[in-house]
Parts: C-alpha cells; sequence; structure tokens
C-alpha cells in the first residue's frame, strides 16, 4: 500500500457522534443490531479516510458512512433486496429525498429517509448547487446499480468482468463518496481540474480499488448471503479458476490500479499551472486528493480489522436476519407480472 496510515485526531469524538446519530434517527433499535452496528467502528474507518478535517465534516462524513452500510444491509442482508418491484420504487423514493437546492417535498417515511435529509441539509449548507448536482447524479448512479444487483441475484447471474467493472462503480457508491471526500477537504474542486482526464482518472481509481479490496474481504460474507456481484465471482466465473485464483487476480487488478494513481498525481501540479489554476484552489484539488489515498488506505485497514465481514451469520431463506431491522418504507407499486422484472432491462 503506497498510502500512509494516517488518523485524525478527533477519532474518539467521532466514535462518540455516531453512536449516538444512529440511535437519534432509530437506526439501531434493538440491543443485536445496536452491537452489530458499534463493532464495524465506523469513527474510526471516517478518521482514517479523512485525518486532516475539521470535527463537523468529519461527523458528516462518518454519517455517511453509515448510512451506507445501514442502506445497504437492506438489500444485500434481506428479504428486500429479492423483490425488484420493491427495490425499483424505493430507490425512485430516496433519490427524491436529493433535489438540488432544497429539502425534500414530502416528509421522510422511514428511519433512514430522516438520516438521508438530515444529511442533505447539511450537504446543501456547505457546497454549491454545482457540487448538489454532480453528488445527486453519483447517488442516481449508486440506487441504479442496485436495480441491476437485485434482478442479477434473483437470477443467480454472475455478470462478466468487464459489466462487473462498470455495475461497481455505481454499486459502491464510490462517486458518492469521493463527492463526500471533496466536501470534507474544504471546496468544491473547480471545474477546469475536474474536468480534466487526469483528475477522472484518479476519482476512478479511487472507486476501482476500494471496491475491489471490499470484494475481497466480503467474499465469504458475499457467498453466504447469495451475492452475484463480486469481482472474485467475476473473474472465478469468466475465466474458470478457483476462488483463491480469482482472489489473487483481483488483489493484482487493484495493485495495477494503485501505480497508475501513483504515477498520475505527481503530474498535478504542473497540469493546474497550465491551467492558470489559483493557489488556493490548487489547494483545494491537492486536498481532495488526499482525501482519495484516505480513502484508499483506511478502507484496507478498517476491512482488515472490522467486525463486518468477520463474522457472517446466515439466515433462513426468505427472512431477514435476526440482528436485520427494517430501516426502509416500501412505496405502493404496481406488481409485475409472473417472470417479469421492473427494472428497466439494461442494454
Amino acid at each position: 500500500m503506497p498510502f500512509p496510515h494516517r488518523i485524525n485526531p478527533l477519532l474518539p469524538e467521532a466514535e462518540a457522534h455516531v453512536y449516538d446519530w444512529v440511535r437519534r434517527f432509530r437506526l439501531t433499535g434493538t440491543q443485536a443490531a445496536c452491537e452489530r452496528f458499534d463493532a464495524w467502528r465506523i469513527g474510526y474507518f471516517a478518521s482514517m479516510t479523512s485525518p486532516d478535517v475539521d470535527r463537523a465534516r468529519l461527523f458528516l462524513t462518518a454519517e455517511f458512512m453509515s448510512w451506507l452500510f445501514l442502506f445497504d444491509d437492506q438489500f444485500d442482508e434481506g428479504v428486500l433486496g429479492r423483490d425488484p418491484a420493491a427495490v425499483d420504487a424505493v430507490m425512485e423514493a430516496m433519490l427524491d429525498r436529493i433535489p438540488v437546492g432544497r429539502p425534500a417535498d414530502t416528509p421522510p417515511s422511514s428511519p433512514l429517509q430522516a438520516a438521508l435529509d438530515d444529511m442533505w441539509r447539511q450537504m446543501r449548507g456547505y457546497m454549491p448547487e454545482s457540487w448538489q448536482e454532480r453528488y445527486r447524479a453519483s447517488m442516481k448512479l449508486y440506487f441504479d446499480a442496485y436495480c441491476r444487483e437485485t434482478r442479477n441475484r434473483l437470477q443467480g447471474r454472475i455478470p462478466g468482468v468487464e459489466e462487473f467493472v462498470e455495475i461497481r462503480r455505481g454499486g459502491g457508491a464510490m462517486p458518492a463518496c469521493v463527492d463526500v471526500g471533496e466536501l470534507a477537504a474544504g471546496r468544491e474542486v473547480p471545474a477546469r481540474v475536474l474536468e480534466t482526464p487526469e483528475y477522472q482518472e484518479l476519482r476512478l481509481i479511487t472507486a476501482d480499488v476500494v471496491c475491489w479490496n471490499n470484494d475481497v474481504f466480503s467474499l465469504r460474507k458475499e457467498l453466504v448471503h447469495g451475492e452475484c456481484t463480486n469481482l472474485v465471482m467475476s473473474i472465478a466465473h469468466e475465466r474458470g479458476v478457483s476462488l483463491q485464483e480469482a482472489v489473487d487476480e483481483a488483489v493484482a487488478m487493484a495493485n495495477a490500479r494503485l501505480r497508475t494513481f501513483v504515477e498520475i498525481e505527481p503530474q498535478l501540479p504542473k497540469l493546474m499551472d497550465s491551467l492558470d489554476v489559483p493557489p488556493e484552489d490548487q489547494e483545494t484539488v491537492l486536498g481532495a486528493v488526499e482525501v482519495m489515498k484516505g480513502w484508499i488506505r483506511g478502507n484496507y485497514d478498517w476491512s482488515v480489522d472490522t467486525t463486518r465481514y468477520s463474522k457472517v451469520v446466515a439466515s433462513e431463506q426468505g427472512r431477514d436476519p435476526e440482528y436485520l431491522e427494517r430501516l426502509l418504507s416500501v412505496p405502493a407499486v404496481p406488481r409485475p407480472r409472473s417472470g417479469q422484472s421492473a427494472c428497466a432491462p439494461q442494454p
């Protein structure tokens, strides 16, 4: 790992804040849910991804991470993730919670909606509408990927490696995480830098490395829960190799992407000079890149330590596991005919 292990000195406060935040929004109501969530140590994770940010932005980063994991479990580990019509309706309703420049039009109908509303209020206070539009587009990628993953899960279909990479970039929520990292770093990256191939590639590499490493660490958990969208599974299925050989290939792919990151990063100062980027904006860009590096290293270190992937509990088919609480309300939707998915076919 080419980036150093760093941690925000506000770690104890971040952990205490997350503990209170999930309980305030009723995201962990039962004793089992509380113990499971607390053992993940999301405040520790956030403190590694954002070692230099101030208290309020660190807390918001930790809230966003907590929300993503709890939202994800509603589908990956619950029966909701086997119902394409319900998933489609939930994703549309969630996207409606984050209109650019204003709060949602309706009151929240579930704990996860209420928590999302609160984060969106804070984000709007920090960032301009141009950033809000980009963040909303990133979240749409995230929500849309769930629909595709649900269909694959129901069909037992493992996507090929090329298709997987495209799905995972959205479904892993990393474009949105990089956007939030930009918020944490302090200011919006100027468009003239954001739109360069070099900066866009750094964003993609961050998404790929974090997601692919996650797939290695979470492989056992996802096999137990019947998941199909995992890089290791895609490699093994497409190339006809063992799971261990596929793990080795996934690690090699992530390392290759890391080498590209290390090659591109030193080019940024010269690139920004050529674009006449003011010194203050250059500092903003470099700060955002530091958060990307924090995500890559912090995700790796946290994945080694967290119980999220080491403690795996299988559940009875057709039932939510005992520790999983229903944190979403499903809008009423017309049910598809037998054999027909509510998720639109993908080209």
